[in-house]
């Protein structure tokens, strides 16, 4: 059991980025890619963390409820019948544990604080954008941009320069591109790969990050269906291309991956059949619950066989 998890995540370690880094399908389907990619670093801890506990329990006394699992590590534990690798592993597992709760509690408070500091300087320098909601706000400043601030009270935050170098219909394809950030509550989803890459700073969370950050352009580029306002929305990519500031989305996020944005927009990808949607879907979930169902299998639960094999 313990290599076959140990396989698990070597495998979820090395195949995520050939698997899903700019393959064919993932702009056919950048909502069922940001799942994959969590997907897979959900598992990959998880691996992981149980790969850890294992050997600090006899397993043939692993039952399905928690609490006979973390009586049996603690028994282990006191009894000495574990070596200094086991040992090691365990204080690395929890390790990167509390450095993802630790991060991610200290990334939370500093974007929250950092959204909050910009909500207040946006009232200050901003007027209203007539006709666009409470949220829409125009800034005097010769940089086209735009670009959303999530949180309670969110704003969205369009310059004159932005402004001036749009048509009107493109300018509300704009805003409807970063509506759709808000709705979603993309900030999350960034979040969670940054906190992922800052705890471990591994090729493949680092990929994943910059990989995500695409994705949800892409999913607020959803938002805009007809064929000629996606053609505009992409002249406005390229004309917004600056970055927004911390903790902001933004319809341009630079020219890196704003030609793959564009030739999105342009080339209206079809949707990906129902079939294969369903698959990607139901192998995401496989992938997260695939190590814990190696533990305590549903099977053995359902037949009330509460003792794996040893």
């Amino acid at each position: 059991m313990r290599s076959a998890l140990g396989l698990y995540g070597l495998l979820l370690l090395l195949m995520t980025r050939p698997v899903l880094h700019r393959r064919h399908w993932v702009d056919r389907a950048p909502r069922l890619a940001i799942l994959a990619w969590q997907a897979s670093s959900v598992g990959l801890i998880s691996a992981l963390l149980l790969l850890a506990v294992l050997p600090l329990a006899p397993v043939t006394d692993i039952g399905v409820d928690l609490v006979h699992l973390v009586h049996a590590c603690g028994t282990a534990l006191t009894s000495h019948d574990v070596g200094v690798a086991e040992v090691v592993l365990l204080v690395v597992a929890f390790a990167v544990l509390l450095a993802l709760c630790r991060i991610g509690w200290r990334q939370a408070r500093v974007n929250r604080r950092a959204r909050r500091q910009q909500r207040e300087l946006i009232d200050l320098v901003t007027t209203p954008l007539n006709g666009n909601g409470p949220t829409a706000c125009l800034l005097e400043h010769e940089t086209p941009l735009a670009y959303c601030v999530p949180g309670r009270g969110p704003r969205i935050v369009v310059t004159t320069g932005a402004r001036d170098a749009l048509t009107r219909t493109a300018l509300e394809l704009v805003l409807r591109h970063e509506q759709a950030h808000l709705r979603g509550r993309h900030h999350l989803l960034l979040l969670w790969a940054r906190v992922l890459r800052t705890a471990l700073p591994l090729p493949v969370f680092r990929t994943g990050e910059a990989e995500i950050a695409q994705l949800v352009e892409m999913l607020a580029d959803d938002a805009v269906l007809e064929p000629a306002e996606r053609r505009s929305l992409a002249h406005a990519v390229l004309a917004l291309g600056g970055p927004g500031p911390a903790g902001a989305l933004g319809v341009g996020i630079g020219a890196r991956g704003a030609e793959r944005r564009v030739a999105r927009l342009l080339g209206l990808p079809r949707a990906l059949p129902r079939s294969q949607r369903w698959a990607l879907a139901a192998a995401s979930l496989s992938v997260t619950t695939l190590p814990w169902l190696t533990v305590t299998p549903a099977l053995a639960a359902w037949s009330g066989q509460c003792v794996l094999p040893a």
